[in-house]
């Protein structure tokens, strides 16, 4: 059961409180989900991930992410936290857009599927968001598996 919360600015309250909305779903507020979300805060708090992540793995995967910017198909690299995003061009001195941007994400894409990474690829961006529980080694591994969908995508020679 999905559980989640949606914050607006006042502007947006007050347009929205001129007119009655009427929405709900029949697991809103469900306490299960509710019971779920609570024992995931728990987990959170109890095992340091936030501060883990700002402290530690986090910066490990921002400068392993930021390796990536030295890969001829690597026009940028993004982190924020532990989010990653590559940006993929086939000439990197002006970030240019490939002719298929799709086909070289997908390419990227399901060669690391293929090699056991599973990696989200946005037209020509590549997007990973790895568990707050990953290693350093489980980086390692990502980063190098990543390296290698980019030299697929490079020897492809996608123009």
């Amino acid at each position: 059961l999905p559980i989640g919360g949606v914050l607006i600015s006042d502007r947006v309250a007050d347009v929205l409180a001129q007119e009655e909305i009427h929405h709900g779903y029949t697991y809103s507020g469900h306490p299960v989900a509710a019971s779920a979300a609570l024992a995931n805060l728990a987990i959170l708090e109890n095992e340091g991930l936030v501060e883990r992540v700002r402290d530690d793995i986090g910066p490990y995967f921002a400068k392993a992410w930021k390796s990536l910017e030295d890969h001829e198909v690597v026009g940028e690299a993004q982190v924020v936290g532990l989010m990653g995003g590559l940006q993929l061009s086939p000439d990197k001195a002006v970030r240019a857009r490939y002719a298929k941007p799709d086909d070289a994400g997908v390419l990227v894409r399901n060669h690391c599927l293929e090699n056991g990474l599973i990696m989200r690829a946005t037209s020509d961006r590549m997007l990973a968001s790895p568990p707050l529980i990953i290693s350093h080694a489980e980086v390692d591994e990502m980063i190098e598996k990543l390296r290698g969908g980019l030299d697929f995508l490079r020897d492809a020679r996608m123009a």
